[in-house]
C-alpha cells in the first residue's frame, strides 16, 4: 500500500468515526428530548385534570370556568365521560349529577368541541367525541354520527352506533343488525353498550332483528337476547327454535333460554333432549335444570351415548331430586350410567362440605365453641 493510499484510509476512518459520533449524539439528544417533553406533558395533563376533576366533582355550581384549549380537549372530554359513568342506574329520570354535568357541558361548549374533534381529529379524538355526543344526547350531531356509523371501524364504529341509539330510538334497529353482522366488535364491548342502552330501547329492535337474520349473523346475536326484556327474549328464542335447523343455533338459543326459562317452555325444551347433537342435548339439560328437572327425562339421559350428557343429567338429578337410591339400583347393571351418577353424588357431597366449612368460618359469633366438621373419605 502506498503512502497516499494509507493517508486516504486514515482520513476516511477519521471521518467515519466523527460521523458515527455525531449520529450517536443526535440519537441520544433526541431520545432525551422526547422523554423530557413527554414527562412535561404528563405533568401538565395531571395538573390540568386535577383542576377539572375538582370542578366536575364540586357540589355547588362553579361560576367562572376556565377555557378549554384544543390540545386539552381530549383529556377533558375523557374526564367528563368518566364522571358520566357514575350516574345512577336510571335511564329515564336523570340523576342530579348528570344534570349538573350536562349544565357544565353546555356552559363549556363541549358539544361544539366534540363535533370539531369528530370532523378533524384522529381515531382517539373521534372515539372520545362520539362518546361525548352520545352522553349529551346531541340531536344536532345525528347526521355526523350517521356518517361515522358508515365509515368507521372497530370501537370507533361501536361508539358511533351507541351515540345514535342514545339520541334516536330508531337507530336501535341499526345497532341490533350491526351487532349481528359485524365481526370487529368484541362480545364484551357489545354487552357493555347493551346494558347502558337498557332493555327498554333494545328489546323491540332485537326482536325484529332475530326474525330477519339467519346463519352466522343469528349465531352472533342470540347470546345478547338475555340483555333484553324477558318476555320478548323468550318469544324470540321460541321463534328461532321453531324456524332454524342448525345445531349450533339450537345450542346457543337453549343456552340463552336457560336463565329465563319458565314452566311453559318445558314442552319446547323437552324436544331437544333427544336431539342428534350432544351439544344441543347439553344445552337442553341446562334449560331443563332451571325449571326443576323432570326426573323421568333425566333418567333416560343417564344411558346417553355421550359422556358429558350422562354427567350433566346425573348432576341435574342429584341437585333437583336428591333421593336417588331407586335410580341407582335401576342403573346397577349399566356401568356408564352408574358411574356418572356416582360421580355426581360424590361431587355434590364435596360441595356441601365446602359450603359448610365456609359458613362455619364466616360466622363470627361463637366460632371457637363449634366443633370442627369431620371430613371422612367416601368409598
Amino acid at each position: 500500500m502506498s503512502a497516499t493510499a494509507a493517508e486516504l484510509f486514515i482520513v476516511a476512518m477519521w471521518w467515519w468515526a466523527v460521523t458515527t459520533f455525531l449520529v450517536s449524539f443526535v440519537i441520544v439528544i433526541t431520545a432525551v428530548s422526547v422523554r423530557w417533553f413527554s414527562a412535561r406533558r404528563r405533568k401538565y395533563v395531571d395538573e390540568l385534570l386535577s383542576v377539572w376533576r375538582a370542578i366536575f366533582a364540586a357540589k355547588e355550581p362553579v361560576k367562572l370556568l376556565p377555557p378549554i384549549r384544543r390540545r386539552d380537549a381530549f383529556a377533558i372530554l375523557g374526564l367528563w365521560n368518566d364522571f358520566q359513568k357514575g350516574r345512577a342506574e336510571d335511564r329515564n329520570v336523570l340523576s342530579a349529577r348528570v344534570v349538573r354535568m350536562r349544565d357544565l357541558a353546555r356552559r363549556l361548549g363541549l358539544e361544539k368541541i366534540a363535533l370539531d374533534m369528530l370532523r378533524h381529529g384522529d381515531a382517539g379524538d373521534r372515539l372520545v367525541a362520539l362518546t361525548t355526543l352520545g352522553s349529551l344526547r346531541s340531536g344536532e350531531a345525528i347526521e355526523a354520527i350517521r356518517r361515522a356509523m358508515k365509515k368507521e371501524r372497530g370501537v370507533v364504529a361501536l361508539a358511533a352506533f351507541r351515540a345514535a341509539a342514545l339520541i334516536d330510538n330508531e337507530c336501535c334497529d341499526d345497532f341490533a343488525l350491526a351487532c349481528a353482522n359485524r365481526s370487529d366488535w368484541s362480545a364484551t364491548a357489545i354487552e357493555r353498550v347493551c346494558r347502558e342502552l337498557g332493555p327498554e330501547r333494545l328489546s323491540a329492535a332485537f326482536g325484529r332483528a332475530v326474525k330477519t337474520l339467519s346463519g352466522d349473523a343469528l349465531r352472533r346475536l342470540i347470546p345478547f337476547l338475555t340483555l333484553c326484556d324477558e318476555r320478548m327474549a323468550r318469544s324470540a328464542i321460541h321463534h328461532v327454535l321453531k324456524r332454524e335447523h342448525d345445531s349450533e343455533i339450537f345450542a346457543r338459543a337453549l343456552r340463552a333460554l336457560a336463565p329465563i326459562a319458565r314452566t311453559e317452555d318445558r314442552a319446547v325444551i323437552a324436544q331437544f333432549l333427544t336431539h342428534v347433537s350432544p351439544f344441543v342435548r347439553l344445552a337442553a339439560i341446562a334449560a331443563e335444570k332451571r325449571l326443576g328437572t323432570h326426573k323421568s327425562l333425566m333418567i333416560k339421559l343417564l344411558g346417553d351415548s355421550d359422556a358429558w350428557v350422562r354427567y350433566r343429567a346425573a348432576s341435574a338429578l342429584v341437585q333437583t331430586a336428591p333421593p336417588l337410591a331407586g335410580v341407582f339400583r335401576l342403573y346397577a347393571g349399566d356401568r356408564y350410567g352408574r358411574d356418572a351418577l356416582a360421580q355426581a353424588m360424590a361431587e355434590s357431597k364435596l360441595w356441601r362440605r365446602n359450603d359448610l366449612h365456609f359458613d362455619r368460618r364466616s360466622v363470627r359469633a361463637d366460632v371457637s365453641r363449634r366443633a370442627p366438621v369431620p371430613i371422612r373419605s367416601e368409598m
